[in-house]
């Protein structure tokens, strides 16, 4: 019975020598990982190591600045045709009408009220499409009217040829007088009169009608005394009225 007993428990003192016996070399072996990873740390790191673990820093993001002029919007009535006269300093003031559908001819602006009115810089429009409107009055593309008012300055005493070419029809008055008749109902059409101004301001004012759509031409030329080219009159020679209805 005594061998019975001792047999076992001479197994089990074998098995708790071994189960500490491996413990201890659980302990070693962690130390002698915890030394190889201490010895790696304070070795000096290649090239490509330092590569790989530097973190390039951030960046500073640039404050968002504010929109620039031209990132601005604009105010879209400078760019129209025939612009407003708050948004313009034109010197040349041109009141809109509508007139009856089927007119042949320039109304009788006695009896017309202005609808809107716009300013301009010259009476430069070759013949183009007009789809846009008025200030205010945007589906006014046919039958309407325009009597635009300003002063022509003349540089020199002479005969100057006044020119106008228009679709459809239109009529050039300078102070006060009839100078050049374009009027009826027709496609682009030019008209030269020959007329003597003194050097200085002349009060002119220029009628205009658009008949059906869209087709549209309205420009004021002249041939200065002693010259052959008839220019289109340029916005220098244009100044504000003396009187506007």
């Amino acid at each position: 019975m005594r061998e019975l007993i001792s047999v076992p428990a001479a197994l089990v003192t074998i098995l708790t020598f071994l189960s500490c016996a491996k413990v201890q070399y659980m302990g070693d072996d962690e130390a002698s990982q915890g030394d190889v990873e201490s010895v790696l740390a304070t070795q000096p790191k290649t090239e490509d190591q330092a590569k790989e673990t530097t973190i390039e820093p951030e960046e500073p993001k640039e404050p968002q600045s504010a929109k620039t002029p031209q990132d601005s919007p604009t105010d879209e009535s400078s760019d129209r045709l025939f612009p407003n006269c708050g948004t313009n300093d034109g010197p040349i003031v041109a009141d809109i009408y509508e007139v009856p559908e089927g007119s042949e001819s320039l109304p009788d602006f006695s009896s017309l009220t202005p609808v809107t009115r716009v300013c301009l810089q010259d009476i430069n429009i070759p013949a183009r499409n007009f789809s846009e409107g008025f200030p205010g009055k945007e589906q006014l593309v046919e039958w309407f009217a325009i009597r635009a008012y300003a002063q022509l300055d003349a540089p020199v005493d002479g005969d100057y040829e006044i020119s106008i070419n228009s679709d459809d029809g239109a009529k050039v008055y300078l102070d006060d007088s009839l100078v050049i008749d374009n009027d009826g109902l027709h496609e682009p059409i030019t008209k030269v009169e020959q007329v003597f101004l003194e050097a200085g301001s002349h009060e002119l004012i220029i009628e205009y009608y658009q008949g059906p759509r869209l087709e549209i031409a309205l420009q004021l030329g002249w041939t200065l005394p002693g010259e052959e080219i008839n220019q289109w009159i340029a916005p220098k020679f244009f100044k504000p009225p003396t009187v506007t209805p």
